[in-house]
Parts: C-alpha cells; structure tokens; sequence
C-alpha cells in the first residue's frame, strides 16, 4: 500500500514538473524569440544578424578594411527577409563610405545606424521604410539631398543633427511628428518640403537652430495646420503639381513684377543676381567661375568639421564623446562598448590625429576597448571632472 502511495507522489512530481518546464519553455520562447543568431559577409563588410517571426534584424557591421566606400545591405540572410537595421550605430563611425544602398524588404531603422559617417554623400531609402529612429543620420557631414520615403510616419530626435553639408530634405505627407532638433546644425540647408500637413513638433527647441537664415519652409497648397512662420522661418505654399517654388500673387502678374516678388520673398541678393546672369553671359561666366573656386574652401573647412564630429561650429573634440555631441555622457559609454562587444573597431589600429578614434581611444594605449567605455562612464559619474 505504501509502495502505490509513494509510486503515485513520484507519478504526480514528474507530471507536475514536465507541466513546469513546458510552461516555462513556452513563456520562454515568447520573451526570447530569437530564433536565429549568425553572421555572413556583404559587399563593404560582415554583418551579425537575428531572426525573430521568420524576419532578420542586422546588429553588428565589421568593415572589411578602413577604406570601404560602399555597402550594399542585401534583403536576405540566411533564406529570411531582412526587414530592420537594430540600434546603436550599427554602422554608425564608418568614416570612409560614401554610399549605402538598402534593400526594398527593410522597415525599420534603428537609432544612431549610420551616425557619424562622415564621407556618406548618398542613401536611398526605400519605400518600405516606415521608421527611423533617433539621430539615424547624426553628423553624417558630406550628406547633401535626402528624401524621406512614403509611408514613413516620424522623424526621430536629432534626425540630421550637424549633417552640415545638407541642402534639401523632402518630408512625406505621412510624417505627422517630428521630434526634437531635427535639423539643427544644418547650416547649408536651404529648403525643406513637407508634402503633409503640419507635423506635431514634440520638441522644446528650435528644429532649425544652426540652420542658415534663409531657409525656406515649403508646403503643399491645402494642406491644413500651416502658418506663414515656423519659429521665425517662411513658410509657403505652393500647388503640389510638381515645382516647389512659392506661389504669390504677383507671380501671375506681369513678369517684371514676378522677378521683384521672388527676390523679395526669398533670397534678395541671390536671386536677382542669379537671374541677371542668365540674361547677361559676361556677368554668368563670372559667377561660374566664382562657384568653381567656392567648393575648395568649402570642402577644407567641412573636412575640418567632420575631424571634430560635425556641426555647425567648429570646436575641438572632448575626448570619449562617441555620439559626437559635444557632451560627455553615459550614452558615449554605451557607444563605445557596443562597438566594442560588435568587433566594430579594429584592435591596434593607426590612425591619424584627426582621427575620430583619436577622442574615443581615452586612454590613449591606440587599442579601442571596454577600458576606455569604462572611463567615460566614471568621468561621467564623477560630476565636475576634468581631463
């Protein structure tokens, strides 16, 4: 009797465990769905991908040399579509690309992906795109045009912050928020157009702060919450059937009328002047000249400020600010350990003193490692340091 007593108590232990670890089997699986972790080479590198739900997320880039100028990021690893780009600068600090193409399958892209790739001059961004995240462009300072897909619902805190080479960005109809400082430190951005109505603004600061004092805001005829100014800039309308040019009353008047409107509206030097030498070649060929000539300054003090991180003031880097902010804080630890823990950094490299690396490398022994995450993480800590 006490034989069956004791085999039915060992019946009932091993069934209740077997239930046990089914169910935290099952709770398991549902918090960690990872189902794949692996990495392949692309063209420009190696990635280290997840796959979650049958879809791939890229986590790591490691360049193949220190002179790649492109990376094409495939749609599929491994037999999955890739549909996101993960956080924390995946490939974020790549100073020498100058061209990444996405694939049509991708969704998402994460915080800080390319930051501070500062020779990236093109990206098309697919359609499929329908979110980017925070400072996913930040201090890309050789970035001139960009167009935002359809489809895509926000802009993220510091989208472009110190891309100092922008000019133009195209906002879709469906962003419908924007985050803070967007576009500050922009401080060639002549125009931005906005195809939707006006976006929520969850900011405290002005978006265009660093921005040049003749930026023009555009926006499609009809579109509904607009005003003539956004934080002291021009807004204007315009007919959405294709040229993005301001429509005013005196544009349908006569045509000497028209060029004095124009050039009162936007840009009263630039404007006249321009239109002046397209009916006057003597004049034209001078300025053609002048703009030949401009870009070789230019391109010297632009490559001074990507040395320093990028912006619109040029300052001397502090040393461990990863995220090229001009603050130290504990993100730039995190920066720094992420690439470290993703092999992002190569071990003993030579670089120059203009270097990014050379204000990441905090304690100076030429080797990026968790040492150096550490001390801007305690320097942090230790409020009113100095170095």
């Amino acid at each position: 009797m006490k034989l069956r007593r004791l085999t039915a108590c060992i019946m009932a232990a091993v069934t209740f465990a077997v239930f046990c670890t089914d169910n935290i089997a099952e709770r398991a699986s549902q918090a960690f769905s990872v189902e794949v972790e692996a990495a392949t080479a692309i063209t420009g590198g190696t990635v280290e991908y997840t796959v979650s739900g049958g879809k791939a997320t890229i986590t790591s880039f490691t360049s193949s040399s220190d002179s790649i100028t492109y990376i094409d990021v495939p749609s599929n690893l491994g037999g999955y579509p890739v549909t996101a780009i993960g956080n924390n600068a995946v490939f974020g600090g790549n100073m020498s690309v100058t061209s990444i193409n996405l694939p049509n399958t991708l969704t998402t892209v994460g915080e800080s992906a390319f930051a501070m790739c500062s020779s990236l001059k093109s990206i098309s961004i697919p359609s499929s795109v329908t979110k980017i995240g925070m400072k996913a462009f930040m201090s890309c300072s050789s970035l001139t045009d960009v167009s935002l897909p359809e489809g895509l619902t926000g802009m993220g805190n510091q989208l472009f912050y110190k891309c100092t080479s922008l000019q133009s960005v195209t906002v879709p109809s469906t962003v419908d928020a924007m985050g803070n400082s967007v576009f500050k430190g922009c401080k060639k951005l002549k125009k931005v157009d906005f195809k939707g109505d006006f976006p929520t603004y969850n900011g405290s600061e002005d978006p265009f702060d660093g921005c040049p004092s003749d930026l023009v805001i555009t926006y499609v005829q009809g579109k509904t919450g607009w005003s003539s100014t956004w934080w002291g800039r021009t807004c204007a309308p315009y007919s959405g059937g294709g040229s993005t040019e301001p429509k005013t009353e005196a544009t349908t008047q006569a045509p000497t009328t028209q060029v004095t409107t124009q050039a009162t509206t936007k840009v009263p030097t630039t404007q006249a002047t321009t239109q002046a030498t397209t009916k006057a070649p003597t004049t034209q060929a001078t300025t053609q000249a002048t703009t030949k000539a401009q870009p070789v300054t230019e391109k010297a003090t632009e490559t001074t400020t990507a040395q320093q991180g990028g912006g619109s003031q040029s300052y001397t880097p502090m040393k461990g600010d990863a995220d090229a902010d001009g603050k130290l804080t504990a993100a730039d630890s995190t920066v720094i350990l992420q690439k470290v823990l993703n092999k992002s950094y190569k071990m003993n490299i030579e670089y120059k003193t203009s270097d990014y690396l050379t204000y990441v490398d905090v304690d100076k022994d030429k080797t990026i490692t968790a040492a150096d995450s550490a001390i801007v993480l305690q320097k942090v800590l230790n409020s009113g340091f100095k170095w």
